[in-house]
């Protein structure tokens, strides 16, 4: 994407960086004055000085250099910083939002299409904690990265700790898992074997797979139920909101939770609701309502 500067004669290419780590870095730029190129490849970031927003580099003392004769004023090494427009730098930020967005994305059809191809995990067990590690050096670095690898060991770890719960001893879930003996040892306090060296199962192992299996139903149920009281809740706003309307006075939807009104740290969330913090509120109880002129808003009743 391209931008101007508030100084006209100034304007920025900004393009993606390959595979951006984090998405606090996915993108570099290039800066030209008077048509001019005078920075290459840089590193920025935006921030606010004075109440402006602006983009700030660090420039050696070639770039000073070559930024100086390019405006005939002189700019010395170190930070630097060029104002932009409101309007830009929100540009820039949603620019930003979308490359990371498309990282994730990449990862995750790589983590995708790997996984079709993986055949077996490691298994480690912490010795502080007995908790079960698992992990995989078969996905490449990217498809490592990505959420859906994330979100699959630790549901093959809750299905092999499903097992061993289930198995009244070690050598029965060792058994179940066909745990076989690997030479590779990492900095985990790794208690599974003596020497510290990690385990290998099979992922198309029965005990295994029927174990993901119940877990992914489960998951399935959870997410129903999830979409039922999502509908009911739906349903109650409509008829709050359609009562309201009728009665001309405000409908309870629901109780939210409450709150200490009279605990210091809860008066600036008082005023939120508009109470008044030194009224000796008491025990304050969060409401979500139905208004007549067709809003859904959050209430606040103290019990005082």
């Amino acid at each position: 994407m391209e931008i101007k500067a508030k100084n006209e004669k100034i304007r920025f290419e900004i393009y993606p960086i390959s595979h951006p780590a984090n998405p606090f870095h996915v993108a570099r730029l290039n800066m030209w004055i008077d048509g001019k190129k005078v920075l290459e490849d840089k590193d920025y970031y935006l921030d606010e000085v004075n109440g402006e927003k602006v983009i700030v580099m660090e420039i050696d003392e070639q770039e000073a250099n070559r930024i100086t004769e390019a405006i005939g004023k002189r700019i010395k090494s170190g930070k630097f910083g060029i104002r932009i427009y409101d309007e830009d730098e929100k540009e820039i930020r949603e620019y930003e939002e979308s490359i990371w967005r498309q990282e994730l994305e990449r990862r995750e059809q790589k983590f995708q299409e790997e996984l079709k191809n993986i055949k077996k995990i490691r298994i480690g067990m912490g010795g502080d904690t007995l908790r079960i590690y698992v992990t995989c050096d078969d996905f490449s670095e990217e498809a490592g990265l990505s959420e859906g690898y994330d979100k699959f060991m630790e549901k093959l770890r809750r299905a092999i700790e499903r097992i061993i719960n289930r198995s009244k001893s070690r050598e029965e879930w060792m058994e179940k898992l066909q745990v076989r003996k690997t030479n590779i040892r990492t900095g985990l306090y790794n208690i599974l074997y003596e020497d510290g060296t990690w385990g290998e199962i099979d992922i198309d192992n029965p005990h295994l797979q029927e174990a993901l299996r119940e877990i992914e139903e489960e998951e399935r149920q959870r997410q129903e139920e999830a979409r039922k009281k999502k509908e009911e809740l739906e349903k109650r706003r409509q008829e709050a909101l359609r009562k309201a309307k009728e009665t001309g006075e405000e409908v309870v939807i629901r109780r939210l939770g409450m709150f200490d009104g009279d605990d210091p740290s809860n008066y600036e969330l008082l005023r939120e609701y508009g109470l008044d913090p030194y009224s000796e509120c008491g025990a304050v109880v969060v409401y979500e309502v139905a208004t007549p002129d067709g809003k859904i808003i959050e209430k606040a009743y103290p019990t005082y």
